[in-house]
């Protein structure tokens, strides 16, 4: 629990807010369908993401085209990689480093979204993937 002096709580209200204005904003990009945008993080606080839920379909993920033999690298700087029902927007910055830009599952209903990805948790698309899959079971 949060001591009154402490910043922990002024952050959490203020992110609490951000998440509020940001549902409003997810909404109305979806002609006001009911939408959710949440942060979590882990206690370190190291690890978090936002996740991003409408009930409103949504366009798959996308990766623009680079060849990766051209540019002499094991994968393409982009790519989109897919965990069972879940499609991972995946930016490969080096050979052994890649980082999630944003995780999805959705149907014609239903769309569940994990962005924002910090900590160690940003170079595990897997456990993204699972992450969001765990959403989707919450709400479908």
């Amino acid at each position: 629990m949060f001591d009154e002096d402490d910043r922990g709580q002024e952050n959490a209200d203020r992110q609490r807010d951000w998440d509020s204005r940001s549902t409003q904003r997810l909404a109305a990009a979806y002609d006001d369908a009911g939408a959710l945008v949440r942060t979590y993080s882990d206690d370190s606080v190291e690890n978090r993401f936002a996740l991003e839920a409408v009930r409103a379909p949504s366009p798959n993920l996308y990766a623009p085209y680079s060849d990766a033999e051209y540019l002499r690298l094991d994968r393409p700087v982009e790519e989109v990689r897919v965990f069972g029902e879940v499609s991972c927007s995946i930016n490969n910055t080096s050979p052994d480093l890649s980082a999630v830009v944003a995780c999805q599952r959705g149907d014609e209903e239903l769309t569940v979204r994990i962005t924002r990805v910090g900590g160690d948790l940003l170079q595990d698309p897997e456990q993204v993937a699972e992450l969001v899959d765990i959403a989707w079971r919450e709400l479908s």
